[in-house]
């Protein structure tokens, strides 16, 4: 499969976010704004790149007629889990510090300190307690992947409506939003809790118990990576 450009990728998650949350996919109007495409023959020329690369589907007698195919999906998942990747590689200074750390993970008798709401909550970079004010890119990353669990494992199979399945996306962004921002949550339950009551909102769309875990644990090691980085 040919490779897409940084631009293509947001186009991808763009028409993927907006599907899972409206129940429909956006029109070419809504993309360019969305995706901030300057011009409607921008988004034209690369939902034409998309389509022939195999990425999108693209039926010209609707309004509403773009739709990722698998091979869309299997990027949008590819390309997050490369990014993680990568930011998970930065965020250590050498390989010292890899093998200390490879060294305490190994241990049972070790008690994790896990960040205050000091370190979550800084400056304008917030996530209030409410759940609706979160960072963008946060935000984006994490309703992108539960947009792909619930496509790629749920089938629509496990909601009765296009609005359940929203509700339940939403959910869980909000629900990682508002516990990394509670700070009696994080001192009283801690970071086990939240991995734990995730992983059961999660079992509402896997059947899959281990998947579910490995989601669970996915969305949590998101909101830490990006604390860590002070990008909240």
């Amino acid at each position: 499969m040919n490779s897409i450009t940084k631009k293509q990728k947001k186009l991808l998650s763009t028409i993927s976010n907006y599907r899972s949350k409206y129940g429909k996919p956006p029109t070419l109007r809504e993309m360019a704004k969305d995706a901030r495409i300057s011009d409607i023959k921008s988004v034209h020329r690369m939902i034409k790149a998309l389509v022939l690369k195999g990425y999108l589907y693209h039926d010209r007698m609707k309004s509403r007629g773009v739709l990722l195919t698998d091979f869309g999906i299997n990027e949008l998942e590819s390309s997050m889990l490369t990014n993680l990747r990568q930011s998970s590689h930065s965020s250590l200074d050498n390989h010292k510090k890899q093998s200390e750390l490879a060294g305490e993970l190994s241990r049972s008798d070790v008690t994790v300190s896990l960040p205050t709401s000091n370190s979550i909550i800084y400056g304008n970079k917030n996530i209030k307690a409410n759940g609706t004010n979160i960072s963008t890119d946060l935000q984006n990353i994490v309703e992108t992947v539960v947009n792909i669990v619930i496509d790629k494992f749920a089938n629509g199979s496990a909601f009765n409506n296009q609005q359940e399945k929203h509700e339940l996306a939403s959910n869980i962004t909000n629900f990682i939003a508002k516990t990394a921002a509670q700070d009696f949550i994080l001192q009283n339950l801690g970071w086990l809790a939240i991995l734990i009551i995730g992983f059961f909102a999660y079992t509402r769309i896997i059947d899959d118990n281990m998947r579910a875990f490995l989601y669970a644990s996915f969305s949590v090691f998101i909101v830490n990576l990006l604390i860590k980085k002070g990008n909240l």
